[in-house]
């Protein structure tokens, strides 16, 4: 689907998308965001995870609701 610059922004864009995932069945607002996503085709969150490094789902979901 994309080309990663690096194995640290592919792991970071990953991490992003399965936390996504997981969250839009429990959360409206990640079910909302997961709907932008899947629009925009994940876009986005690969330019996102391009120029932040997200170690773990914490790290990404701090970075989104703040």
């Amino acid at each position: 689907m994309f080309v990663f610059d690096n194995t640290q922004h592919e792991k970071s864009f990953n991490l992003a998308y399965d936390t996504i995932m997981k969250l839009s069945y429990a959360q409206g607002c990640y079910s909302r965001l997961r709907m932008e996503m899947e629009y925009e085709e994940w876009y986005p969150l690969y330019n996102l995870t391009s120029e932040v490094y997200f170690e773990n789902p914490l790290d990404f979901i701090l970075y989104i609701e703040n």
